[in-house]
């Protein structure tokens, strides 16, 4: 193998081919730039989190080289930039998978193919909220309080027995949890805009006596909106041994 000595230090011939190549890879393929706003659709959105990662380099030599990149949008407007405005430059050509979050919103992904100067924006959907009171029958006075109440996804069957409900709701099925205060009363926030089955449960009645008490409801929640809905409980002994009236 050749070798050259400079300064005293002797490097392989083979060495300095690899550290030239790769040196002159690296600078070609990381003066590319990807910027756009992010918006909901009427405005933009300040303080979001943009991240980027690369997938499929467009050059060979990229792929043994972690490439990410996390930068947050504008939130407030210089004059020259806007609310909701990002930029991400230095990033090798190739096929990203970009990720936006915020806090607020629910996120965004999507897959974007950077060559030179490419811009890539993005709508965020709000999040929305559901709150209410958790009712004993017919009453609407007096909620039940340290009752469960879970969020979950619609199409999910929910039976009823003598222990409560038939079945386990499958984990990946609950989006959310929660249970109420001395009043009764729940809340979730941060939802994705959607249909959604309320399930409340509870060992106790609102006077404290044991037994199971179980309640099912349909809802929806929209973007940027608190949808309240009321859920009314009853014994499930006294679901399973109703007969409807011939």
């Amino acid at each position: 193998m050749g070798v050259l000595q400079t300064n005293g230090v002797k490097l392989g011939l083979f060495t300095l081919s690899i550290v030239a190549l790769l040196t002159i890879a690296g600078g070609a393929g990381a003066s590319n730039v990807l910027n756009g706003t992010i918006d909901d659709g009427e405005a933009g959105v300040g303080d979001a989190t943009v991240n980027v990662t690369l997938l499929i380099p467009e050059n060979p030599i990229d792929s043994g080289f972690a490439h990410q990149n996390e930068t947050q949008t504008v939130a407030e407007s210089d004059g020259d930039k806007e609310v909701g405005f990002y930029e991400i430059t230095e990033l090798p050509a190739g096929k990203y998978l970009i990720r936006v979050s915020h806090e607020d919103y629910q996120s965004y992904t999507s897959l974007v193919t950077i060559e030179d100067d490419t811009e890539q924006g993005a709508s965020l959907v709000e999040l929305g909220s559901i709150e209410g009171v958790i009712f004993q029958g017919n009453s609407e006075t007096g909620g039940i309080d340290n009752a469960t109440v879970l969020a979950v996804s619609p199409d999910v069957p929910v039976d009823v027995s003598a222990d409560g409900v038939a079945g386990d709701i499958p984990p990946e099925n609950i989006v959310s949890e929660t249970e109420t205060n001395e009043e009764g009363e729940y809340a979730f926030d941060d939802l994705a805009p959607g249909e959604y089955l309320l399930v409340a449960l509870s060992s106790q009645d609102r006077d404290g006596e044991d037994g199971v008490f179980y309640g099912v409801m349909d809802t929806e929640v929209e973007s940027g909106e608190t949808t309240t809905q009321h859920i009314r409980m009853n014994s499930v002994l006294n679901l399973l041994n109703f007969v409807p009236a011939p």
